[in-house]
């Protein structure tokens, strides 16, 4: 009924918690447990081998001799076809060496659900988060009861379930190929599934998650900025061609989800010196036919335009072109950066609005202060820069709108429409 997969690599003191999670499961009906050793070069093999031989009827191990992660052009891809080769079950259960289950009813209560409800090609459940450097433990707790997960909400990070929870149909494996050739876990799978049918989420904790373990992927991807960055720029790619797979059903979704993330990025590395930041992407783009390249240009523009008062973005040169009085809204760091930009490229503006100038000077960086409702001239012939934080521009905007402007534009987020789903 089950095939439990569970992929290991240099695992030696994690692989008897998930092995031993697997063994303890009780249920009606029958399983299988096959390990995938990815040419371990510590202990992990010659524990797999004792496991392996005290319980032959229910273990199968297929040990690697090159590690095929790094062989393989799509990983993904690779461990998708080992799936459908090597495993027998209706349904397949995974979880990596290094997580391990800790309810014994794990399987029976997921496919009990599943064989009742044949619309749901996945679920999956909480998980308990344990940090390796602390010892801490804690919920995970991404959705606060049983439920059906959503493809909005899986987008937005709202909603998810972790990969030593799952259990889906088989037939789930036999998805188009583009959810193959991107390296970014087991989110096109979930997503997948979402396409197919309901993902069912139990709100029981049945797993655990181990982070920040030395070595492992989710700790090098904080330490590593290159391939932190090769990650989201492959799943901003990805969600793309999901985009046009889903003919557009989930276009504002993942158009908000690609500029919060962008955001997020340039916001994290912060302290890292412009020219460092562009040679990094520069590192990360293989070429300009490489299909993330958009991506890279985007992030270092934006990356620009927040830390570098020395740049000032074509776009900036555009709107400021077509319209007879500029202002900047916003007094603040923003303002004061933008306000910058504009003088180091010779251009010219009347000075800054903000909402209430009561705890403003009337004069910054030389130029006057107003109120919204003390500008001068015609609306139309007014183009407003907004130069607030992320947070407060639809609130600027609301108002704008209310106000009668129809002329602003922000600087500080990826303009999406420009570069997706063409």
């Amino acid at each position: 009924m089950v095939s439990i997969i569970c992929s290991t690599y240099n695992h030696e003191k994690y692989i008897k918690d998930a092995l031993d999670g697997f063994l303890m499961q009780k249920t009606n009906f029958e399983i299988e447990i096959v390990i995938h050793d990815d040419a371990s070069t510590d202990n992990t093999v010659i524990i797999l081998k004792e496991y392996e031989k005290n319980y032959p009827e229910l273990i199968r191990v297929i040990y690697e001799t090159e590690n095929q992660f790094s062989k393989s052009k799509y990983p993904p891809q690779f461990f998708n076809n080992f799936m459908r080769k090597e495993l027998n079950g209706k349904y397949i259960a995974m979880c990596e060496g290094d997580d391990y289950w800790i309810d014994c009813d794990k399987l029976q209560t997921q496919i009990d659900y599943m064989e009742s409800n044949y619309d749901c090609v996945m679920t999956g459940h909480d998980t308990i988060c344990l940090n390796c450097q602390t010892g801490e433990k804690k919920r995970l707790m991404l959705c606060q009861e049983d439920k059906d997960i959503t493809v909005n909400g899986f987008i937005k990070d709202e909603e998810d379930i972790t990969t030593a929870s799952l259990v889906f149909r088989r037939e789930m494996l036999y998805m188009d190929d583009f959810f193959l050739e991107v390296s970014v876990g087991d989110y096109p799978l979930k997503l997948y599934c979402l396409t197919k049918g309901k993902v069912h989420y139990f709100e029981r904790p049945m797993s655990v998650y181990r982070y920040l373990r030395e070595g492992s992927w989710s700790s090098n991807q904080i330490s590593n900025i290159h391939d932190y960055l090769i990650r989201w720029t492959n799943k901003f790619t990805f969600l793309e061609r999901y985009n046009k797979f889903t003919q557009k059903s989930y276009i504002n979704v993942i158009n908000e989800q690609i500029k919060k993330r962008v955001h997020l990025i340039v916001q994290q590395y912060s302290s890292v010196p412009v020219e460092e930041f562009q040679n990094l992407c520069r590192v990360c783009d293989k070429d300009s036919e490489y299909e993330a390249h958009k991506y890279y240009l985007s992030i270092v523009t934006l990356f620009r335009q927040y830390y570098d008062i020395s740049f000032l973005d074509d776009k900036i040169y555009e709107f400021v072109s077509k319209n007879r009085f500029i202002y900047i809204w916003g007094a603040g760091k923003f303002g004061k950066l933008l306000a910058k930009q504009l003088m180091n490229h010779g251009i010219d503006f009347e000075g800054f609005i903000v909402s209430d100038n009561k705890n403003n000077p009337n004069k910054y960086l030389s130029k006057n202060v107003w109120n919204y409702n003390e500008v001068l001239y015609k609306k139309e012939e007014i183009g407003i820069l907004v130069a607030v934080g992320l947070q407060l521009k639809e609130d600027i905007y609301n108002i704008l709108d209310n106000l009668g402007f129809i002329n602003y534009y922000y600087p500080f987020e990826l303009n999406c429409e420009e570069i997706l789903y063409v």
